[in-house]
């Protein structure tokens, strides 16, 4: 089975609480095994699900993607508390409640788990966006996720935006694919973002 997209991207231009406009992109992708994992250095790169601990994967995805971020000329990302805290929120949430999507099937948004991570500063000045994941066996090493994202459209704006400079990954055991092993398969929500406290002058 082939790379299948779950879930188009959208970029949406919204109002924050003063005049500031923020970016909101988002873009979600379902993996199944291809057979063409990408070479890469960062330890855990090619790991199953079943071979690594979900904090490890995580980190070997950021690597991944700073690795990927390095060859296109972009700074690499840092681990973002209040980003990873969103995208924990969201990955965990989609294997529980069995769906994949940027949107709850309460209605909860990008937008709304931002927010109530804290990671919306009062400067209103900020940026975010979010890629989300989904694979089981070897379709879901850490470099096949950015595989896959790289050979995206929309994921790809996101994860190689020069503007971002944090990002807070997550994975979360399980996917919403049918006959898939939970212990083979993970859920992955990215959110990365750009903010400053500084007031506009």
């Amino acid at each position: 089975m082939g790379r299948q997209a779950a879930d188009g991207g959208y970029a949406v231009y919204m109002r924050a609480r003063l005049t500031a406009l923020v970016l909101i992109c988002s873009a979600a992708l379902a993996l199944a095994p291809s057979g063409d994992a990408s070479e890469s250095r960062c330890p855990g790169a090619d790991a199953g699900p079943d071979q690594i601990s979900v904090s490890d994967y995580a980190a070997a995805l950021l690597c991944v993607v700073n690795e990927t971020r390095r060859e296109w000329g972009r700074p690499p990302l840092e681990l973002q508390r209040n980003l990873a805290r969103a995208a924990g929120w969201q990955a965990g949430d989609m294997t529980q409640n069995d769906y994949f999507s940027h949107t709850s099937p309460d209605g909860e948004t990008l937008l709304d788990r931002l927010d109530q991570a804290n990671f919306i500063p009062s400067s209103d000045r900020w940026r975010a966006g979010e890629n989300l994941a989904a694979g089981h066996a070897d379709a879901a090493s850490p470099a096949e996720i950015v595989d896959g994202w790289m050979n995206s459209h929309d994921h790809r704006v996101n994860l190689l935006d020069p503007r971002f400079s944090g990002a807070g990954i997550a994975a979360s055991r399980g996917w919403h694919g049918p006959g898939a092993p939970d212990d083979d398969s993970l859920t992955v929500a990215m959110d990365l973002g750009w903010r400053t406290f500084a007031p506009r002058r």
